[in-house]
């Protein structure tokens, strides 16, 4: 791992957003930082799968 790489991807895991690394980086799609970087973002995963529980409970009237 390159140190470029270290250091965009700690800032991510401490909480900066990915577009505020997109404009750091100058990449010129948040997809490329996303492809790039994605992987590190502290609890994505299940921050969508807990959002998307979310609407499916909201949808069908189901309870926690």
């Amino acid at each position: 791992m390159r140190l470029h790489d270290h250091t965009f991807s700690r800032l991510i895991q401490h909480g900066e957003s990915l577009v505020c690394v997109k404009d750091q980086l100058g990449h010129h799609s948040i997809k490329v930082t996303v492809d790039v970087y994605g992987h590190v973002v502290p609890g994505a995963n299940k921050a969508a799968a807990d959002r998307l529980e979310t609407v499916v409970r909201r949808r069908t009237g189901a309870s926690a």
